[in-house]
């Protein structure tokens, strides 16, 4: 499936921000470096989801695209 390209960058980097903190880096120097506005509770969901999809950004996307969230990344500003 072909996603919006802003989709696509912007989902990578919340993969990389959730590999980076389940590897023990800390979510508050995450966001601060990838520009996101994630507190533990919002980062929940998508951690599961990209686990369960074996660590492939995909995984986030397809849930994404699946329950047509418009979830609150901080200022991810991208709808799907």
């Amino acid at each position: 499936m072909e996603y919006p390209k802003a989709a696509e960058e912007k989902v990578k980097w919340l993969a990389q921000l959730l590999h980076r903190v389940s590897a023990g880096e800390r979510l508050s120097e995450m966001n601060e470096e990838l520009g996101f506005k994630l507190d533990e509770k919002q980062l929940a969901k998508p951690q599961g989801k990209y686990e369960a999809g074996g660590g492939q950004w995909e995984a986030v996307v397809r849930w994404l695209v699946w329950t047509r969230s418009e979830y609150p990344f901080g200022d991810l500003g991208v709808t799907i």
